[in-house]
């Protein structure tokens, strides 16, 4: 079985690859984000991967968060690593969809124990979750708290969109939006402001959109919007009134008022896939949370390497 080791330096890649040595498995080494999620995004990946915090170009985290909400497939176990004594939120690490994490320098067996407990987990009979895109009307699951599609669900008809699109030659747009109030209204109320605020942006997003316009959950504080016959330079306009749907007035907590002001991020294709498609958006999204562009961030149609090697491409 293949092993990815993704890490920054070369000198910790030799020494995790050594301490795998005795196992019957084959190393592959990545020095920085591209190069990972190039693997990862493999038709037969490796099924267990290490990963540094702090990899060049996108941090491990982030390429968790691609793996977690966009893989199709069964993802990847991943094991963050990390300097010891160094400031890092393991929860945040496990939010993002890691499944362990190292310290680095690391302790042979305990690294040993880790990935041992990893592979048999990922060797485990899940079944094949392979998807049919031609199965459009194919009924999906609901949000429990929002009432729009599920991860898997919305993943599904975005899969079937995009063929759709590819068969009539016309574009396609999908928009990531992060509510960061969602764990303010946590924080301020407890778990019943949070799902009030969760319920109330689904409500917002389903007014403003299309009815053919697709709305899905894809986790704790992101929707994903997939718009068919939505062109690259129309995207960045959509988004923003989407935005806007969503600012038009602060959601009632108590004696609190909290405005809801997400950033998001967008890409369009056609004959991309799935994953690639939404790798372009969540990396706009990164742009977007960074407070680029007043919080919109349309990315143009380019090559998934060139986004990941940022030579981003001004928009018109």
């Amino acid at each position: 079985m293949d092993v990815l080791i993704a890490h920054g330096s070369e000198a910790a890649r030799r020494e995790l690859s050594a301490m795998l040595g005795a196992h019957e498995v084959q190393t592959i080494e990545a020095g920085d984000g591209a190069r990972a999620l190039e693997i990862l995004l493999r038709s037969e990946p490796p099924r267990l991967a290490l990963v540094d915090w702090d990899l060049p170009g996108l941090e491990g985290p982030e390429l968790c968060r691609i793996m977690r909400d966009f893989h199709l497939g069964h993802p990847p176990y991943i094991i963050l690593v990390t300097p010891a004594g160094a400031e890092r939120d393991v929860t945040e690490g496990l939010l993002a969809g890691a499944n362990d994490f190292v310290f680095m320098p690391a302790d042979p067996a305990d690294l040993l124990t880790r990935v041992d407990y990893g592979l048999r987990l990922v060797e485990l009979p899940w079944g094949d979750a392979t998807i049919d895109g031609g199965q459009d009307g194919a009924c999906g699951a609901v949000d429990a708290i929002t009432g729009v599609d599920d991860c898997e669900t919305v993943l599904l008809r975005l899969e079937a969109e995009l063929q759709r699109a590819s068969r009539e030659k016309t574009p396609l747009s999908v928009g990531l939006l992060h509510i960061t109030q969602v764990q303010e209204a946590r924080e301020l109320a407890g778990a019943s402001g949070g799902d009030q605020v969760l319920h109330e942006v689904a409500r917002r997003l389903r007014s403003a959109l299309r009815p053919y316009d697709v709305l899905g959950r894809c986790s704790e504080d992101e929707f994903l919007v997939v718009m068919p016959n939505t062109r690259e330079p129309d995207l960045a306009e959509a988004l923003a009134r989407l935005r806007l749907a969503l600012a038009v007035e602060p959601v009632v907590l108590g004696r609190h008022r909290l405005d809801i002001v997400p950033a998001c991020g967008g890409a369009t294709g056609q004959e991309e896939s799935p994953v690639e498609l939404l790798a372009k958006a969540r990396l706009a999204l990164g742009e977007a949370r960074s407070g680029a562009r007043g919080g919109v961030v349309a990315g143009p149609k380019v090559e998934l390497r060139a986004i990941l090697s940022h030579e981003l491409q001004p928009i018109i």
